[in-house]
């Protein structure tokens, strides 16, 4: 197929020169967990002070906080920066940071959104491996 400037189709030019699909790319979110439960989206950008986080969704059991977030960072640079802050500590609290999935990272998302308007999220809200029956949520006023 041939784009409409002329030459091959960029989506098939690209994969022909060896870039793997967009689908296929790695995604630049971590997840942590050991937070403490009082710990805020500002305490979590604080942890990875020097790196540019882009989004952090905190992950939620019903009305209260699990101790676990998804951190987006701008690429995968960043994040595999964010993977050597495992085992720092945040206060108190010793702080595992783990590589995540895309749709973990969305599921959390969606279930944050349906909490914001205070929507009841079932089980797995915050994706198949997000453990448990963790709810994401997490926007403090």
């Amino acid at each position: 197929p041939t784009h409409a400037h002329g030459g091959p189709h960029p989506a098939h030019a690209a994969h022909a020169g060896g870039v793997p699909p967009f689908s296929e790319r790695p995604f630049p979110v971590v997840r942590l967990r050991g937070l403490p439960y009082d710990a805020t989206e500002n305490d979590v950008a604080a942890f990875f002070q020097g790196l540019d986080v882009v989004d952090v969704v905190m992950l939620w059991r019903g009305q209260r906080l699990t101790g676990e977030a998804f951190v987006l960072l701008p690429n995968t640079v960043q994040a595999d920066f964010a993977l050597q802050r495992s085992r720092q500590n945040m206060g108190r609290r010793y702080i595992e940071v783990f590589s995540a999935k895309k749709q973990d990272y969305y599921a959390a998302c969606q279930a944050a959104l349906a909490l914001s308007r205070g929507e009841v999220v079932g089980a797995g809200g915050a994706g198949a491996n997000a453990g448990d029956d963790a709810q994401a949520g997490g926007v403090r006023a």
